[in-house]
């Protein structure tokens, strides 16, 4: 499932982005207000794992905010998923150098739409 939202595209979070998300996850401008820090790849792995759990349970999905070049700059999901209330909690992180530039602003409406009507 991707969505595009120009000039950016989600994508569900893959194991593959191990690298930028430790990048960002290790950063205290982003730990400071996300709550999630890694300290190690292993951190990093455990929150990848997190990420899978979220599908693989049914309580959420995490998206990588990619610019259309390809470029990785943050992610974007809802968790806490509960059927029975129909309601969700929905989280977002920026690599450092993409806070500020409104790409919050321009994704959470599809984010949202995704979680009324998904």
């Amino acid at each position: 499932m991707k969505i595009t939202v120009p000039p950016y595209q989600l994508r569900p979070m893959e194991d593959k982005d191990i690298d930028w998300v430790f990048r960002a996850l290790s950063d205290p401008n982003v730990h400071q207000y996300y709550g999630v820090q890694c300290h190690t790849h292993e951190d990093a792995r455990d929150q990848m794992k997190w990420y899978q759990n979220l599908v693989d349970s049914d309580t959420g999905l995490w998206f990588a905010i990619m610019h259309e070049t390809g470029e990785p700059m943050g992610g974007i999901g809802l968790n806490d998923y509960s059927k029975a209330h129909r309601n969700a909690e929905v989280g977002y992180w920026l690599l450092p150098e993409y806070g500020g530039k409104g790409v919050i602003k321009s994704v959470l409406p599809a984010i949202l739409e995704f979680g009324f009507s998904t």
